[in-house]
Formats: structure tokens, C-alpha cells, sequence
């Protein structure tokens, strides 16, 4: 495997004085090649984000206590109405009695893999796609709490490792020592590796003199992540990360807003990396048919409802809830259901990219 970081150097020369702009010029376009993306989206601009089932996908949230959102963070994948290959989570908080009853946190089509710390506080799991051949890798890095999976693709092989790292731990050192050791046993066995988690490294306060973004280009992993997952008042962090050493494929990535822990989510799409498509289950869903409905009647009925128990209601979650229900009953009665084939559906982003890592 190439190393990015001593091409750049020893493309300059021999490392003297006379050389040295040639370097911290290869230096600098290597870190902007590297860590930027080649295309942003504007902020206020909302796309729909194409999912291909066919391709391997990542999402991460740190959920600040699973036990608490795990319904949250359902509902709300549901609402993206995508299959994302592997769900990444940190901060599970699982202690030792709620892993008795790990029943309630199934999602259906994924197996549930967990590595808990039995008391309050960090951990990280996985929702892992049932059509998904792994095996769970013994990597441990000091001051961390990670799960590490080997996939065997359709068209190749990929180590995936979730990872966080407490806030708590102020001094970095061993941590990054015990990750560049990781990365270094990747790059010597050619592994193709996606790292995320929470590392709580602050990638928009980084620059390459930096141990960890040195460690990243010395073994040409480069970040797909480029803007703030977490707000927090006035102060804007990137510390959820999603790096890659793949170099031959296009990656698209990105932040999906929303409430479900003080962190927003991150995704990676890997567009030629292919799942085993025999293997994969067509699914349909029931849907409404508006094409064969008596619209008159459909409106007229809609119109004698009557709205005073919903306006009664002081919470507008309840209202609403009250009004689908009606909305719901009136589609029943004047609409045939038919069961429609589950398409590659779409998510709403707010930054999303392309980038050849």
C-alpha cells in the first residue's frame, strides 16, 4: 500500500533546507487533497441522498444512552427510509443489568453486537445487516472502548472499527499510540479499514503537526467528514469521524441532523463496494393507491370531521396524533392498499459530498 506522507517528502528531495518549501508545499496539498472534499453542497440547499442497496453503507450516532433513545433511533431510521449496512453506535451507556434484556433493543433485519463497559457511561455496538458475512476482530486500543469487524464482500474485504474515546481522558498519548500501532497492522497486511466513532478530537482544531492526522496520512487514510457534528451553544466541533484508507472508490458522505443526542449523525456510502446481491431480500410495503379512489367521496368524508378533539388537546403531539388517526380511518375507507416494491429510497442531508478519497 502506498503512504501518501512519504511520497510527499521524498518526492522533494533530500530533506534539507533548500528543499524545505518543496515539502511543506507538498505537505500542505497533500493534507488539502486529503482532508477536504471536492464538492460541498450548500448548507441551506436539502438533497435527496440516492442510497444504492447494492453498495456498502455506514451511519454513526453517538446516542448518549441507548437505553433511553434506542425507540428514538429507530423511529427516526425509519424515517430515512434507508437501509444503511452497518448502524454504528457509541456512548450506549449499557450497564450490566440492562444487558440482561437486550431483546428490546432488536431492529428488525439486523443482528445486535455490543461491547459494553457494566456501568454507566461509553460503550459501542452495532446494528450489523443480517445479509452481512463478518467476524468480530480482538483489537483493543488503551483508553477506548471499540468493536472491530472484518466483512467479506462481494467484491472485497473490509475492516470496519467503531471507536470511542472518553472525553474524560485529557492526555491522548496512549490512545494514539495504540491506534498508529492499528494502522500500522492494517497498512502491513493491505486491509482495506473505515474507522468511526466519537474520538473527541477536534478534526477543525487539527493540522498535520498533529499525532493523529499524522498517523491518518502516514497510512493514507483520509477524512470524509469535514464539517461540525456537535453544537453546543456558540462552540462547534468535529469529533465524530469517519476515515478511510480505500482509495480506489467513490465515497459520498456527509451529516444527517437531528435531536436525538447532542451529536448529529454521520454517513458513508461506498459506491463500487458491493454487497452480495443474491443475497439480499426484496422487500415491499403496503401503500395507498390514489390513482383508483372516488375523490369526491374521499373529500367529503375528509370535510365531516370534526376537529374540536383535536384542538382539545394542549399537547401538539397528541393533537397530531389524534389528526393521522382521522386522516388514517378516512384513507381506509375510501382507498385500496397495494403492496409496492421498497425502492432505493432517500434521506434528507444537510451536507453531503463526493469524494475521491
Amino acid at each position: 500500500m502506498i503512504l501518501p506522507l512519504s511520497n510527499a517528502l521524498n518526492s522533494a528531495g533530500p530533506m534539507d533546507e533548500q528543499n524545505l518549501p518543496t515539502i511543506l508545499n507538498n505537505l500542505s496539498m497533500l493534507v488539502h487533497d486529503r482532508l477536504t472534499p471536492r464538492t460541498i453542497l450548500p448548507k441551506d440547499n436539502i438533497n435527496e441522498l440516492t442510497v444504492n442497496k447494492t453498495f456498502f453503507s455506514l451511519y454513526h450516532q453517538n446516542v448518549r444512552s441507548f437505553n433511553k433513545h434506542h425507540d428514538e433511533l429507530n423511529e427516526f431510521l425509519d424515517c430515512l427510509n434507508v437501509d444503511f449496512s452497518v448502524i454504528a453506535l457509541t456512548e450506549t451507556w449499557i450497564s450490566d443489568q440492562t444487558f440482561q434484556n437486550l431483546a428490546i433493543f432488536q431492529r428488525n433485519n439486523y443482528k445486535l453486537e455490543l461491547n459494553c463497559r457494566g456501568s454507566r457511561g461509553g460503550g459501542v455496538g452495532a446494528y450489523i445487516d443480517l445479509n452481512l458475512n463478518y467476524k468480530i476482530l480482538n483489537i483493543n486500543i488503551p483508553d477506548s472502548e471499540s468493536l472491530w469487524f472484518q466483512f467479506k464482500l462481494n467484491n472485497v474485504d473490509i475492516v470496519l472499527g467503531i471507536i470511542y474515546r472518553p472525553s474524560t481522558i485529557t492526555n491522548s498519548h496512549e490512545f494514539l499510540v495504540g491506534l498508529d500501532r492499528v494502522l500500522y497492522d492494517m497498512n502491513t497486511k493491505n486491509l482495506n479499514c473505515v474507522l468511526c466513532g466519537d474520538f473527541n478530537l477536534d478534526m477543525l482544531k487539527l493540522d498535520i503537526t498533529d499525532q493523529y492526522v499524522q498517523s491518518l496520512l502516514n497510512y493514507g487514510f483520509g477524512a470524509t467528514i469535514v464539517y461540525p457534528t456537535r453544537t453546543v451553544g456558540s462552540s462547534c466541533t468535529l469529533l465524530d469521524h469517519i476515515n478511510t484508507n480505500i482509495s480506489d472508490t467513490l465515497v459520498t458522505a456527509g451529516i444527517i441532523y437531528n435531536d436525538i443526542s447532542d451529536h448529529d449523525a454521520t454517513f458513508a456510502l461506498f459506491h463500487n463496494i458491493y454487497l452480495d446481491i443474491h443475497q439480499i431480500n426484496t422487500k415491499f410495503f403496503p401503500r395507498y393507491n390514489f390513482k383508483l379512489y372516488n375523490k369526491s367521496k374521499f373529500l367529503q368524508e375528509l370535510n365531516e370531521c370534526s376537529l374540536n378533539d383535536i384542538f382539545s388537546h394542549d399537547d401538539p403531539n397528541d393533537a397530531f396524533s389524534v389528526f393521522i388517526s382521522k386522516f388514517k380511518a378516512c384513507c381506509d375507507n375510501n382507498l385500496i392498499m397495494h403492496n409496492k416494491l421498497k425502492k432505493n429510497l432517500c434521506c434528507v442531508v444537510v451536507f453531503s459530498y463526493n469524494n475521491k478519497v
